[in-house]
């Protein structure tokens, strides 16, 4: 059985945000939510 999962980037109060949340094989629910600022992306 495998993961669901779902992730993207969201902008709240001028911040950008990567969310991330995923559920396991036992239905526990994971999510990580980080804040970015100051990083410059490269192509």
């Amino acid at each position: 059985m495998g993961l669901a999962s779902g992730r993207g980037f969201r902008r709240i109060n001028g911040e950008t945000y990567y969310l991330w949340r995923t559920v396991d094989h036992e239905s526990e629910i994971l999510e990580a939510t980080l804040r970015i600022s100051g990083i410059a992306w490269l192509h």
